[in-house]
């Protein structure tokens, strides 16, 4: 039978200490693997090389033998993943570089615009930026233009990031020249150095192709909702939070925004010299929420019934005997046309908080433990359910006060629509515990 040739042996020396580095692809199976480390070790034996005179074969061998070693170590010592962190590093420094034309960030402390103008509240200002105005209905007018252009620098924002991510092109000067455009309602004041870093560090590490890909037409969507919610004075870092469909934009850069030098400046129509356009637009309806405060009178000897024409599962006050341990009891619902009638409103109402208070009372015996929570129905069959609030969080024998907040503006319903608590105790006991509630009330920010 004949010798196999063996593979080429190169002209001259056949030995050469010089390595050279390839990135190997091989069949996702582990036999497949054994297979190519077999094949890179048998080049490190003479028998894989031709035969000639000079017997240059075992210099073959000897070289891959080197380079056998090498790549051995290189696998084991996961140097590739070593190689990725350096140059992710690498990247990451040359990305938060200051460089010399970065206006846009300085490393020193800096004022930050406030305000103490509350829409609706008080005398309306003399002035928006440079622009007198004789009343609220005038600044609503003024701020209804900006507010709009604030909405167009949100969804600019998310191009700009959308483009940046796509391209690998996430560098210092341009975050922080949309932190900036964000954070100063587009005057264009710099933004500190730390911040942009960390922001643009947590981008490069946690950005994917599709993390603003739906971000700029989340942020139309919700226009009318943003815009109504700097106009009213209420929350705009819930509102953008609220306008995303993915956490995670909110997550790597827009939780970083100072949205509240941004609502300062919208209010004072500018800072310093600088000023905002002094157009104005009166197309913006945005009505003013109402508060409604649903109070039943209490005293630690009882609740006082009929307060609202609706009775508890149990009475005048939530009680569960031993034999209702564990399940979930709904132990009162207020429907939105009761309460209306009741408080003297109309409907629909809108809200985005639940405010109450609760007491734990022990009677004389042990409270055991009690969980209750909200469930809030509104339009088109939307609920709102609020934390899990229980003995285990809170003391007995007095008053707490809680703030529930429902991250964006909720509607009522109009008919059989309702606020429901649901309760349970999950340990026996008895000697006249109880649970009170009192002044619940919903709320706008």
């Amino acid at each position: 039978m004949a010798e196999k040739p063996g593979y080429l042996l190169p002209e001259g020396d056949a030995y050469t200490d010089q390595l050279a580095c390839a990135l190997v692809f091989y069949p996702d199976k582990e036999e497949y693997r054994r297979a190519l480390l077999g094949s890179l070790v048998y080049l490190s034996t003479w028998v894989a090389w031709e035969r000639d005179s000079e017997k240059r074969g075992k210099d073959a061998a000897r070289a891959w033998k080197n380079a056998v070693e090498e790549t051995m170590e290189c696998w084991i010592m996961t140097c590739f993943e070593d190689l990725i962190a350096d140059v992710a590093t690498i990247r990451m420094i040359m990305e938060t570089r200051k460089d010399c034309c970065d206006d846009n960030v300085t490393y020193f402390p800096t004022e930050f615009p406030t305000t103490e103008i509350v829409p609706g509240v008080g005398d309306a200002p003399d002035l928006y930026g440079e622009t007198e105005i004789a009343d609220w209905d005038e600044w609503n007018q003024h701020v209804c233009f900006n507010a709009h252009a604030y909405v167009d620098y949100l969804i600019d924002s998310a191009g700009n990031l959308y483009d940046a991510v796509q391209l690998s092109s996430i560098w210092l000067g341009l975050i922080a020249a949309i932190l900036g455009l964000l954070a100063f309602s587009g005057i264009g004041l710099p933004i500190a150095y730390g911040l942009a870093a960390a922001v643009v560090a947590g981008l490069a590490l946690g950005a994917t192709a599709s993390t603003f890909l739906n971000t700029a037409t989340d942020f139309e969507t919700a226009r009318e909702d943003i815009v109504c919610d700097i106009m009213l004075g209420m929350s705009l870092p819930d509102a953008v939070e609220a306008a995303l469909s993915s956490g995670t934009d909110w997550d790597l850069f827009y939780q970083f925004v100072d949205y509240e030098s941004a609502v300062a400046i919208l209010y004072e129509g500018g800072y310093g010299a600088e000023f905002l356009p002094s157009e104005t637009r009166d197309d913006c309806t945005c009505e003013a929420f109402q508060n409604y405060i649903f109070t039943f009178p209490t005293d630690l000897d009882g609740w006082v019934s009929g307060a609202l024409n609706i009775t508890w599962d149990a009475g005048e006050y939530i009680t569960l005997v031993p034999d209702s341990t564990g399940p979930w009891r709904d132990c009162h619902t207020w429907v939105w046309t009761a309460l209306a009638t009741r408080f003297s409103f109309s409907l629909p109402i809108f809200y985005d908080q639940l405010r109450f208070r609760f007491y734990f009372h022990p009677g004389s015996g042990s409270m055991g433990t009690w969980e209750f929570y909200f469930i809030v129905y509104g339009k088109d069959d939307e609920t709102r359910t609020s934390p899990m609030y229980n003995t285990g969080g809170y003391a007995d024998s007095e008053w707490h006060e809680i703030i529930w907040n429902m991250a964006s503006i909720c509607e009522s319903g109009t008919t059989n629509k309702h606020i429901k608590i649901r309760v349970r105790r999950t340990q026996p006991a008895s000697a006249g515990q109880r649970l009170w509630l009192d002044d619940v009330g919903l709320y706008s920010k």
